[in-house]
């Protein structure tokens, strides 16, 4: 693969050509990258034997010949680069910074062709096996679920509320993919990259692994949390996948703000605690107590029949004053009580991640602000809350719906067709299919419920917008 064709392919396209990579482009730090632009630069005519190469996968492509009857690629359809992304974004980096002339470069390739029914279980298998330059966590390869890509989706176009003396408005970042903000924040200029930094402020940046210890925080589970980022994650991942099977519409902009929410808390109580008086005679069980005090305080409240008042914290996008002040109350109690019992069991950090330790600490009665109700909402009416979310979501869901399909009425023939080939049409969708082909987009529910699993089980409208566009795309 000529090296300016893929450096051109990736400026053009960004992670679109690698929504089935495991993560983004690490930066030039990492040694490997920095020894792909050492090659880029000094040692060109090297590059093919020194550097890995690239993993691609294509749902089809073309041959041709040339003058001389020596055939050649001359099309590939839906390219996706499953592994090789930092070769892919470091020749690009090094040519925008003209440090590398790409023109005597070529990469070697791995192509693989693979149906369109395989590609959500082969790709990810050559993903995993094919990885080897750089670490890959576990968490990274659950970064393509649907739940990754609407939170990612929902924080690109939801504004936090404007602060007083703020002259714009900001937004939450979620990282879906391991060096994501930093590979979509340097821009073309350092004036894109101001821009790009005020709307996303590096401290509203929500990592996905970080996400799952705040979620799972909030959820009365820091025995879970204390195992660390990786087993957080995985349990994390069990849950939110049960949860979205069965109610895709509970992840809205509710849930979403929510999330943000679990997180202004607990950085708030994370930095306080840091710089609290008795904090150094526990310093090494920081991060067991910021979790088993927010989730026993949770537990409390809802044995009370209240919650947080989650729109009050998103309003101010900050904890307010009585809840602040019943966890500065609260934390140091717990830290005495973890302590104690850790002693006890020889190890505190490691006890803090048996369910027997959240047993002891949720009986456990301690001292909190009885201001605290002023920063709660009865449990039932927050209930209500979600569930009038989930029912607005179910309508923006079968609205998007609407306006896929709308805006690709005339490819649905083309979606027909490939459905038919791989003998995927059930009646209602042939019918549904057979309307849509006389402009009819007034479908019966049972026709629209068809329609969308046939979309799911040909991986069009998976990815939303980009992925139903990438289809009929060359790279």
């Amino acid at each position: 693969m000529p090296a300016k064709l893929l450096a051109r392919a990736y400026g053009l396209y960004g992670s679109r050509l690698m929504e089935q990579n495991v993560r983004t482009f690490l930066q030039a730090k990492t040694k490997t990258n920095k020894g792909i632009i050492q090659t880029a630069v000094e040692a060109p005519e090297m590059f093919f034997a020194y550097n890995n190469g690239i993993t691609a996968t294509a749902s089809d492509l073309e041959l041709d010949f040339d003058e001389n009857g020596i055939a050649g690629i001359s099309k590939i359809k839906n390219l996706q680069i499953v592994n090789g992304g930092q070769t892919t974004a470091t020749l690009l980096y090094a040519s925008d910074r003209g440090e590398a002339d790409l023109g005597s470069i070529f990469v070697q390739m791995k192509l693989s062709v693979i149906d369109a029914e395989k590609v959500g279980k082969i790709v990810p298998l050559i993903s995993r096996y094919a990885n080897t330059q750089n670490k890959v966590s576990e968490a990274d390869f659950f970064s393509n679920h649907e739940f990754h890509q609407e939170m990612q989706k929902i924080s690109r176009r939801l504004d936090a509320p404007r602060l007083a003396g703020e002259l714009a408005s900001t937004r939450w970042y979620y990282e879906r993919t391991r060096g994501q903000y930093k590979n979509d924040g340097p821009g073309r200029s350092v004036t894109e990259r101001k821009r790009f930094e005020a709307l996303y402020p590096k401290h509203q940046v929500v990592q996905k692994t970080d996400a799952s210890k705040y979620y799972l925080t909030f959820e009365a589970m820091p025995h879970i949390v204390s195992k660390g980022a990786q087993k957080c994650f995985v349990a994390f991942a069990d849950q939110i996948d049960s949860k979205w099977d069965n109610s895709r519409a509970t992840f809205n902009d509710t849930f979403f703000k929510d999330l943000v929410c679990k997180t202004i808390v607990f950085r708030w109580l994370d930095k306080t605690v840091g710089r609290a008086a008795w904090y150094p005679d526990y310093r090494s069980l920081k991060a067991a107590i910021i979790t088993y005090t927010i989730a026993w305080l949770v537990q409390h409240l809802k044995a009370e029949n209240r919650q947080l008042d989650f729109d009050r914290i998103w309003a101010l996008q900050e904890p307010q004053d009585e809840l602040k002040a019943c966890l500065e109350l609260l934390a140091p109690q717990v830290a005495a009580k973890l302590k104690e019992l850790g002693g006890a069991h020889g190890n505190v950090t490691e006890f803090a991640k048996n369910p027997t330790c959240w047993a002891r600490i949720s009986k456990s009665r301690f001292e909190i602000e009885p201001a605290i109700s002023r920063a709660t909402v009865d449990f039932y009416e927050a209930r209500a809350r979600v569930r009038e979310s989930r029912a607005e979501g179910a309508i923006d869901l079968e609205i998007e719906f609407d306006r896929l399909v709308v805006e690709n009425l005339h490819r649905m023939p083309e979606v027909e067709l490939a459905a038919k080939r791989r003998s995927m049409l059930s009646p209602l969708s042939s019918r549904a299919f057979g309307k849509l082909r006389r402009g009819k987009i007034s479908l019966t529910q049972p026709e629209r419920n068809a329609l969308k699993h046939l979309f799911g089980r040909l991986d069009q409208f998976n990815a939303g917008p980009s992925s139903w566009e990438k289809e009929s795309e060359d790279a």
